[in-house]
Protein backbone atom coordinates (compact mmCIF):
# COMPACT_ATOMS: atom_id res chain seq x y z
CA UNK A 1 0.00 0.00 0.00
CA UNK A 2 1.48 3.37 -1.00
CA UNK A 3 0.37 6.31 1.73
CA UNK A 4 0.61 9.76 2.22
CA UNK A 5 0.43 11.28 5.43
CA UNK A 6 -0.25 15.52 5.27
CA UNK A 7 1.74 17.16 7.72
CA UNK A 8 1.31 20.39 6.07
CA UNK A 9 -0.75 21.97 8.89
CA UNK A 10 1.83 20.85 11.17
CA UNK A 11 3.41 24.21 13.19
CA UNK A 12 5.71 22.94 15.89
CA UNK A 13 4.45 23.67 19.55
CA UNK A 14 1.24 25.50 17.91
CA UNK A 15 -1.53 23.61 16.76
CA UNK A 16 -1.19 21.63 19.96
CA UNK A 17 -2.77 17.76 20.25
CA UNK A 18 -3.41 17.31 16.60
CA UNK A 19 0.00 17.72 16.03
CA UNK A 20 1.24 15.35 18.57
CA UNK A 21 -1.47 12.75 18.11
CA UNK A 22 -0.24 12.93 14.33
CA UNK A 23 3.61 12.47 15.66
CA UNK A 24 2.47 9.35 17.46
CA UNK A 25 0.72 8.00 15.02
CA UNK A 26 3.36 8.40 12.28
CA UNK A 27 5.40 6.75 15.27
CA UNK A 28 3.42 3.78 14.95
CA UNK A 29 3.25 3.28 11.84
CA UNK A 30 6.75 3.18 11.50
CA UNK A 31 6.88 -0.07 13.98
CA UNK A 32 4.13 -1.86 12.46
CA UNK A 33 4.06 -1.20 8.57
CA UNK A 34 4.48 -4.34 6.50
CA UNK A 35 7.96 -4.76 4.13
CA UNK A 36 5.95 -3.58 1.06
CA UNK A 37 4.04 -0.62 2.47
CA UNK A 38 5.57 2.61 0.75
CA UNK A 39 4.45 5.32 4.10
CA UNK A 40 5.46 8.99 2.70
CA UNK A 41 4.95 12.06 5.15
CA UNK A 42 4.20 15.79 2.99
CA UNK A 43 4.60 18.59 4.23
CA UNK A 44 6.19 20.71 7.67
CA UNK A 45 6.29 17.41 9.36
CA UNK A 46 10.27 16.16 8.93
CA UNK A 47 11.60 16.57 12.69
CA UNK A 48 11.28 12.92 13.16
CA UNK A 49 13.48 11.55 9.93
CA UNK A 50 15.46 8.16 11.64
CA UNK A 51 11.93 6.46 10.45
CA UNK A 52 12.78 2.72 8.91
CA UNK A 53 9.67 2.44 6.98
CA UNK A 54 8.24 6.26 7.02
CA UNK A 55 9.51 8.54 4.40
CA UNK A 56 9.46 12.58 3.83
CA UNK A 57 8.75 14.52 1.40
CA UNK A 58 8.53 18.44 0.89
CA UNK A 59 6.49 19.11 -2.17
CA UNK A 60 7.14 22.42 -3.98
CA UNK A 61 5.21 25.37 -1.49
CA UNK A 62 3.74 27.81 -3.78
CA UNK A 63 0.97 29.35 -1.50
CA UNK A 64 1.46 30.63 2.49
CA UNK A 65 -2.32 29.56 2.87
CA UNK A 66 -1.99 25.94 4.55
CA UNK A 67 -5.78 24.99 2.85
CA UNK A 68 -4.76 26.06 -0.67
CA UNK A 69 -1.11 24.36 -0.06
CA UNK A 70 -2.52 21.46 0.36
CA UNK A 71 -5.01 21.20 -2.15
CA UNK A 72 -1.97 21.99 -4.66
CA UNK A 73 -0.19 19.27 -3.10
CA UNK A 74 -3.22 16.48 -3.83
CA UNK A 75 -3.34 17.96 -7.57
CA UNK A 76 0.71 17.55 -7.98
CA UNK A 77 1.21 14.02 -5.67
CA UNK A 78 -1.75 12.46 -5.33
CA UNK A 79 -1.27 10.28 -8.03
CA UNK A 80 1.34 8.34 -5.81
CA UNK A 81 -0.57 7.27 -2.93
CA UNK A 82 -3.53 4.54 -2.61
CA UNK A 83 -4.41 6.24 0.20
CA UNK A 84 -4.06 10.13 1.38
CA UNK A 85 -4.71 10.87 5.03
CA UNK A 86 -5.52 14.51 6.39
CA UNK A 87 -5.01 14.78 10.00
CA UNK A 88 -6.85 17.96 10.78
CA UNK A 89 -10.24 18.62 9.07
CA UNK A 90 -9.80 19.72 5.80
CA UNK A 91 -10.31 17.60 2.64
CA UNK A 92 -8.61 19.40 -0.77
CA UNK A 93 -11.61 19.32 -2.81
CA UNK A 94 -9.42 18.49 -6.10
CA UNK A 95 -9.99 15.38 -8.10
CA UNK A 96 -7.91 12.35 -7.56
CA UNK A 97 -7.27 8.69 -7.66
CA UNK A 98 -6.44 8.80 -4.02
CA UNK A 99 -8.82 7.67 -1.34
CA UNK A 100 -8.94 9.76 1.40
CA UNK A 101 -9.30 9.69 4.92
CA UNK A 102 -9.53 12.76 7.08
CA UNK A 103 -9.53 13.11 10.78
CA UNK A 104 -12.67 16.01 12.22
CA UNK A 105 -10.89 16.39 15.75
CA UNK A 106 -14.04 18.21 17.06
CA UNK A 107 -17.03 20.38 16.75
CA UNK A 108 -15.93 22.82 18.93
CA UNK A 109 -16.84 25.83 17.20
CA UNK A 110 -20.41 24.97 17.05
CA UNK A 111 -20.69 24.68 20.93
CA UNK A 112 -18.32 27.32 21.97
CA UNK A 113 -19.38 30.03 19.10
CA UNK A 114 -17.38 33.03 21.02
CA UNK A 115 -14.33 31.22 20.67
CA UNK A 116 -14.31 31.56 16.53
CA UNK A 117 -14.47 34.68 14.66
CA UNK A 118 -17.43 34.36 11.81
CA UNK A 119 -15.15 33.61 9.47
CA UNK A 120 -13.57 30.90 10.96
CA UNK A 121 -16.91 29.52 12.16
CA UNK A 122 -18.45 29.83 8.57
CA UNK A 123 -14.94 28.45 7.29
CA UNK A 124 -15.31 25.44 9.20
CA UNK A 125 -19.28 24.88 8.83
CA UNK A 126 -17.68 24.47 4.99
CA UNK A 127 -14.72 22.31 5.68
CA UNK A 128 -16.32 19.77 8.49
CA UNK A 129 -19.30 19.45 5.54
CA UNK A 130 -16.94 19.13 2.56
CA UNK A 131 -15.06 16.80 4.38
CA UNK A 132 -17.95 14.51 5.04
CA UNK A 133 -19.38 14.36 1.73
CA UNK A 134 -15.55 13.70 -0.23
CA UNK A 135 -13.35 11.46 2.23
CA UNK A 136 -13.93 7.73 2.12
CA UNK A 137 -13.29 7.24 5.69
CA UNK A 138 -13.27 10.45 8.49
CA UNK A 139 -11.96 9.22 11.74
CA UNK A 140 -12.65 11.03 14.84
CA UNK A 141 -11.23 10.61 18.38
CA UNK A 142 -14.21 9.42 20.56
CA UNK A 143 -17.49 7.90 20.66
CA UNK A 144 -18.42 11.71 22.02
CA UNK A 145 -17.06 13.04 18.56
CA UNK A 146 -19.15 10.74 16.71
CA UNK A 147 -22.51 11.05 18.14
CA UNK A 148 -21.78 15.06 18.15
CA UNK A 149 -21.16 14.89 14.17
CA UNK A 150 -24.26 12.43 13.99
CA UNK A 151 -26.30 15.10 15.84
CA UNK A 152 -25.87 18.01 13.83
CA UNK A 153 -24.86 16.59 10.10
CA UNK A 154 -27.49 13.40 10.78
CA UNK A 155 -26.75 9.78 10.07
CA UNK A 156 -26.82 9.80 6.26
CA UNK A 157 -22.50 9.86 6.45
CA UNK A 158 -22.80 7.48 9.39
CA UNK A 159 -21.12 4.41 7.89
CA UNK A 160 -17.82 6.67 6.90
CA UNK A 161 -17.28 7.81 10.22
CA UNK A 162 -14.67 6.06 12.40
CA UNK A 163 -13.65 5.99 16.07
CA UNK A 164 -9.67 5.97 16.20
CA UNK A 165 -8.35 7.23 19.42
CA UNK A 166 -5.36 9.37 19.72
CA UNK A 167 -1.71 7.36 20.49
CA UNK A 168 -0.18 8.18 22.92
CA UNK A 169 3.67 7.86 23.15
CA UNK A 170 5.22 8.30 27.05
CA UNK A 171 8.73 6.95 25.07
CA UNK A 172 8.78 10.75 24.25
CA UNK A 173 9.02 11.92 27.77
CA UNK A 174 12.04 9.81 28.29
CA UNK A 175 15.23 12.09 29.00
CA UNK A 176 18.40 10.39 30.77
CA UNK A 177 17.94 13.93 32.90
CA UNK A 178 16.56 12.91 36.20
CA UNK A 179 15.43 15.80 38.94
CA UNK A 180 13.66 16.60 41.94
CA UNK A 181 11.58 19.03 42.09
CA UNK A 182 12.54 22.12 44.71
CA UNK A 183 9.08 22.30 46.31
CA UNK A 184 6.36 19.75 45.48
CA UNK A 185 3.52 20.87 42.93
CA UNK A 186 0.14 20.26 40.88
CA UNK A 187 0.77 20.16 37.11
CA UNK A 188 -1.68 21.11 34.52
CA UNK A 189 -0.92 21.23 30.95
CA UNK A 190 -2.75 22.96 28.13
CA UNK A 191 -2.41 25.71 26.02
CA UNK A 192 -3.89 29.05 26.83
CA UNK A 193 -6.82 28.58 25.03
CA UNK A 194 -10.34 29.81 26.62
CA UNK A 195 -11.67 26.56 26.75
CA UNK A 196 -8.94 25.10 28.73
CA UNK A 197 -10.45 27.31 31.79
CA UNK A 198 -7.47 28.32 33.40
CA UNK A 199 -8.38 30.59 34.89
CA UNK A 200 -10.87 28.63 37.58
CA UNK A 201 -8.16 26.69 38.44
CA UNK A 202 -5.82 29.34 39.23
CA UNK A 203 -8.32 31.01 41.34
CA UNK A 204 -9.45 27.55 42.77
CA UNK A 205 -5.62 27.15 43.87
CA UNK A 206 -6.26 29.92 45.99
CA UNK A 207 -7.94 27.78 48.61
CA UNK A 208 -5.69 24.56 47.71
CA UNK A 209 -2.55 26.97 49.06
CA UNK A 210 -4.39 28.50 52.09
CA UNK A 211 -4.04 24.21 52.93
CA UNK A 212 -1.45 23.48 52.08
CA UNK A 213 1.24 26.38 51.84
CA UNK A 214 4.24 24.91 50.16
CA UNK A 215 2.10 24.14 47.42
CA UNK A 216 3.60 25.44 43.82
CA UNK A 217 0.77 25.15 40.82
CA UNK A 218 2.13 24.79 37.71
CA UNK A 219 1.00 25.73 34.10
CA UNK A 220 2.23 24.39 30.99
CA UNK A 221 1.23 25.28 27.15
CA UNK A 222 2.07 27.88 24.88
CA UNK A 223 0.83 31.09 25.81
CA UNK A 224 -2.19 33.04 24.04
CA UNK A 225 -0.30 35.16 22.16
CA UNK A 226 1.61 32.50 20.13
CA UNK A 227 -1.50 30.72 19.39
CA UNK A 228 -4.08 30.08 16.34
CA UNK A 229 -6.76 29.19 15.11
CA UNK A 230 -9.08 29.72 18.55
CA UNK A 231 -9.13 32.66 20.60
CA UNK A 232 -7.25 31.95 23.64
CA UNK A 233 -7.99 33.12 27.13
CA UNK A 234 -6.62 36.55 28.77
CA UNK A 235 -3.40 37.16 30.01
CA UNK A 236 -2.59 34.25 32.95
CA UNK A 237 0.14 36.77 34.74
CA UNK A 238 -2.74 39.21 34.61
CA UNK A 239 -5.03 36.17 36.34
CA UNK A 240 -2.46 35.01 38.59
CA UNK A 241 -1.65 38.60 40.11
CA UNK A 242 -5.48 39.07 40.56
CA UNK A 243 -5.77 35.82 43.09
CA UNK A 244 -2.70 37.17 44.66
CA UNK A 245 -0.64 34.15 43.86
CA UNK A 246 2.26 35.33 42.16
CA UNK A 247 5.30 33.20 43.32
CA UNK A 248 2.94 30.39 43.86
CA UNK A 249 1.22 29.90 40.43
CA UNK A 250 4.62 29.62 37.88
CA UNK A 251 3.37 29.44 34.04
CA UNK A 252 6.47 28.20 31.93
CA UNK A 253 5.24 28.17 28.31
CA UNK A 254 5.44 25.97 25.42
CA UNK A 255 8.20 23.67 26.82
CA UNK A 256 10.22 20.14 25.85
CA UNK A 257 8.72 17.09 26.17
CA UNK A 258 11.71 15.97 28.13
CA UNK A 259 11.18 18.69 30.54
CA UNK A 260 7.43 17.73 30.18
CA UNK A 261 8.96 14.42 31.07
CA UNK A 262 10.63 15.41 34.48
CA UNK A 263 7.49 17.29 35.44
CA UNK A 264 4.55 14.16 35.19
CA UNK A 265 7.06 12.48 37.29
CA UNK A 266 7.37 14.49 40.13
CA UNK A 267 4.13 15.78 40.07
CA UNK A 268 1.58 15.24 43.26
CA UNK A 269 -1.06 15.78 41.49
CA UNK A 270 -2.63 16.61 37.54
CA UNK A 271 -5.56 19.38 36.73
CA UNK A 272 -7.19 19.60 33.88
CA UNK A 273 -10.15 21.79 33.95
CA UNK A 274 -11.24 22.13 30.60
CA UNK A 275 -15.14 22.76 29.45
CA UNK A 276 -14.93 20.59 25.76
CA UNK A 277 -12.59 18.41 24.13
CA UNK A 278 -12.66 16.07 21.18
CA UNK A 279 -10.22 13.61 23.16
CA UNK A 280 -8.10 15.38 26.01
CA UNK A 281 -4.24 14.32 25.68
CA UNK A 282 -2.70 15.56 28.62
CA UNK A 283 -5.08 13.86 31.39
CA UNK A 284 -4.53 10.19 29.21
CA UNK A 285 -0.57 11.03 29.68
CA UNK A 286 -1.21 11.79 33.54
CA UNK A 287 -2.58 8.64 34.02
CA UNK A 288 0.21 6.81 31.95
CA UNK A 289 2.61 7.70 34.29
CA UNK A 290 0.25 7.10 37.33
CA UNK A 291 -1.13 10.21 38.62
CA UNK A 292 -4.04 11.45 40.35
CA UNK A 293 -6.22 13.29 37.87
CA UNK A 294 -8.64 15.81 38.84
CA UNK A 295 -10.46 16.54 35.72
CA UNK A 296 -14.24 17.65 34.56
CA UNK A 297 -17.04 15.38 33.60
CA UNK A 298 -17.52 17.59 30.17
CA UNK A 299 -17.69 15.97 26.43
CA UNK A 300 -15.09 13.49 25.71
CA UNK A 301 -12.97 13.35 28.80
CA UNK A 302 -13.91 10.97 31.07
CA UNK A 303 -14.21 8.40 27.65
CA UNK A 304 -10.67 9.36 27.08
CA UNK A 305 -9.28 8.79 30.33
CA UNK A 306 -11.68 5.72 30.83
CA UNK A 307 -13.15 6.61 34.19
CA UNK A 308 -9.94 6.69 35.65
CA UNK A 309 -10.17 10.07 36.99
CA UNK A 310 -11.74 12.37 39.75
CA UNK A 311 -14.34 14.20 37.55
CA UNK A 312 -16.02 17.61 38.78
CA UNK A 313 -19.73 18.36 38.17
CA UNK A 314 -19.32 22.59 37.33
CA UNK A 315 -15.93 23.75 35.63
CA UNK A 316 -16.63 26.73 36.52
CA UNK A 317 -17.31 26.57 40.32
CA UNK A 318 -13.73 27.00 41.72
CA UNK A 319 -15.36 25.65 45.21
CA UNK A 320 -15.90 21.75 43.79
CA UNK A 321 -12.49 22.22 42.05
CA UNK A 322 -10.70 23.36 45.01
CA UNK A 323 -12.42 20.88 47.13
CA UNK A 324 -11.27 17.64 44.61
CA UNK A 325 -7.69 18.88 44.63
CA UNK A 326 -7.91 18.90 48.43
CA UNK A 327 -9.47 15.50 48.64
CA UNK A 328 -6.83 14.13 46.26
CA UNK A 329 -3.80 15.43 47.61
CA UNK A 330 -5.01 14.51 51.46
CA UNK A 331 -5.94 11.10 50.28
CA UNK A 332 -4.72 10.29 47.34
CA UNK A 333 -5.97 7.85 44.23
CA UNK A 334 -3.84 7.46 42.08
CA UNK A 335 -4.38 4.73 39.07
CA UNK A 336 -3.38 1.41 40.64
CA UNK A 337 -0.29 -0.72 38.27
CA UNK A 338 -3.22 -2.86 36.62
CA UNK A 339 -4.83 0.64 35.39
CA UNK A 340 -1.84 2.46 34.72
CA UNK A 341 -0.60 -0.62 32.59
CA UNK A 342 -4.36 -1.21 30.80
CA UNK A 343 -3.93 3.18 29.41
CA UNK A 344 -0.93 1.99 27.84
CA UNK A 345 -2.16 -0.40 26.06
CA UNK A 346 -5.00 0.75 24.97
CA UNK A 347 -3.43 3.88 23.72
CA UNK A 348 0.22 2.33 22.03
CA UNK A 349 0.78 3.80 18.84
CA UNK A 350 1.54 0.62 17.55
CA UNK A 351 -1.98 -0.86 18.37
CA UNK A 352 -3.60 2.35 16.96
CA UNK A 353 -1.42 2.58 14.00
CA UNK A 354 -2.32 -1.10 13.13
CA UNK A 355 -6.27 -0.30 13.50
CA UNK A 356 -5.24 3.13 11.18
CA UNK A 357 -3.37 0.32 8.56
CA UNK A 358 -6.30 -1.73 8.29
CA UNK A 359 -8.56 0.72 7.49
CA UNK A 360 -6.76 2.17 4.85
CA UNK A 361 -6.09 -1.03 3.12
CA UNK A 362 -9.38 -1.66 2.97
CA UNK A 363 -9.91 1.18 0.73
CA UNK A 364 -7.13 -0.26 -1.42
Amino acid sequence: MRLGISAEFVRPGVVGGTEQALHNLVDGIDAVAAPDDRITVFGRDNSRSSYTNVGFRDPPRTHNVRFVQESLTLRSVGADFDVCYYPNYFTPPVPTRCRLVTTIPDLQFRHLPENFSRQKRLWQRWAHGSTLRRADVVAVYSEFVRSDILSHHGDRHADKLRVLRIPVSWDRFESAHRSSPDRPYVLSVASHYRHKNLGTLVRAFRAVHAEYPDLELVLVGQLGRNLIGVRHADDIAAVIDDAGLAGVVRSTGYISEHELGELYRNAELFVYPSIFEGFGLPPVEALGFGLPVVTTGMTSIPEATLGLAHYVDDPFDTDELASAMIAELHSPSPPTEEQVRRVREHYDPRAVAGEFLEIARRLV
